[in-house]
């Protein structure tokens, strides 16, 4: 490599790690934290008002759904999807 194109390499990876490093200027605006009703409606796939167990695989504690299943009906409804999220 001649020296002015191996001056152009070092400057090119001296700029693009200057601008990885750097922090994005939007880093610091927060997310509107996800409402329990709009989590529920994300899950709620058939639209029933109530999720089933299947419904529950893919949330992080739908494992432990039985533990706020207050009815005992082998689903949750809002209010027993509430309880789960404040696990």
């Amino acid at each position: 490599m001649k020296l002015p194109e191996w001056i152009m390499f070092s400057a090119l990876i001296i700029a693009t790690g200057t601008a990885l490093a750097r922090e994005p200027e939007h880093a610091h605006e927060t997310q509107p934290a996800t409402q329990p009703a709009d989590a529920f409606d994300r899950y709620d796939l058939d639209r029933n008002s109530q999720l089933s167990k299947a419904e529950l695989v893919k949330h992080p504690m739908g494992a432990h759904a039985q533990m706020v299943d207050a009815n005992g009906d082998g689903a949750l409804d809002k209010s027993e999807f509430a309880a789960l999220e404040a696990m």
